[in-house]
């Protein structure tokens, strides 16, 4: 068992020259910026950015690391941090386990959706390609695409995932989201849950 949390490793060695990582732009960029990073928070990213980065003694693939922090102390803020960083590392997918929703509005929040001309990101996706429960649900809102009424406007049409998934109806549609990168993360997430 290790004598020392990894937080106070690294201290240690960033106390003794090793460079401390400068904070990523992914991340600096894509948070909200009405919460203002406190130190330990950046040392927080500091530290997981250096040890991600690294080849350390003890150091095991997949990386299990938990950040033990008081409540009220920015947790989430922390997480959506790396959310961003991993995700521009090429990660796409987050398991993100929380005992409310709350948690999860707090999350989006930390974000930044204010978005500049400059930072506007876009990313196509096609319809055929969004999980077929999440477009069900949607169009289910709307009367319209009831099957009744879908086969009054298509008459060959044999069932409402025919109309979802074919190239000639909702499966050759492309959708183009626009926004900076928290936004696409976001969406991301909304549509994996």
């Amino acid at each position: 068992m290790l004598s020392q949390f990894l937080h106070e490793q690294l201290e240690i060695a960033f106390n003794f020259g090793i460079p401390k990582p400068e904070m990523p732009e992914s991340i600096t960029q894509n948070l909200n910026p009405e919460f203002k990073l406190r130190s330990y928070q950046e040392d927080a990213f500091a530290s997981f950015i250096h040890y991600y980065n690294n080849d350390l003694p003890g150091k095991e693939k997949p990386l299990h690391l938990l950040f033990n922090m008081a409540t009220g102390s920015g947790k989430t803020l922390i997480i959506a941090g790396l959310i961003l960083y991993l995700y521009e590392k090429g990660y796409r997918n987050f398991l993100f386990f929380v005992n409310s929703t709350n948690i999860i509005e707090k999350t989006k929040d930390n974000f930044r959706t204010q978005v500049r001309q400059a930072d506007q990101n876009s990313r196509d996706v096609q319809m055929a390609d969004i999980e077929q429960n999440i477009v069900r649900a949607a169009i289910a809102r709307n009367p319209f695409f009831s099957f009744a009424s879908l086969r009054q406007y298509f008459p060959h049409l044999t069932s409402v995932r025919e109309f979802i998934t074919s190239k000639n109806y909702l499966g050759g549609l492309a959708i183009t989201f626009k926004g900076n990168l928290a936004i696409l993360i976001i969406f991301r997430l909304i549509t994996r849950l």
